[in-house]
């Protein structure tokens, strides 16, 4: 699929929770029909904890969001944005971060 502005987000989110998915328990890709804007994308995230979050990448970086489908979705929570999603897992997951980093250490001893 080539990349436009309408899909270039729902692209690259994509291709990121595939590469962090050595860190989630599962993760989904949600309608761009639920998304008030279409120049960003939005995903359900099941953390290894058993939380289940929803990211949303915007022009401006990852952020957490409210679930595009409830009620109160424009009442969003103040997050501070991060350009890397790796960044924002860590954060939030004590179970990703151990793993993204003995995935890190492994990698530099070969």
């Amino acid at each position: 699929m080539a990349a436009t502005p309408q899909n270039f987000y729902k692209i690259e989110l994509s291709r990121a929770l595939k590469e962090n998915a050595f860190g989630l328990k599962g993760y989904q890709l949600l309608s761009p029909a639920a998304l008030s804007d279409s120049y960003s994308a939005c995903a359900r995230v099941e953390l290894l904890e058993g939380l289940t979050v929803f990211l949303r990448l915007t022009h401006c970086g990852y952020e957490i969001t409210c679930d595009p489908d409830a009620k109160d979705a424009s009442q969003s929570p103040q997050m501070e944005i991060s350009e890397g999603l790796d960044e924002l897992l860590r954060a939030l997951s004590p179970g990703y971060s151990t793993l993204y980093s003995e995935r890190l250490i492994s990698k530099l001893r070969f």
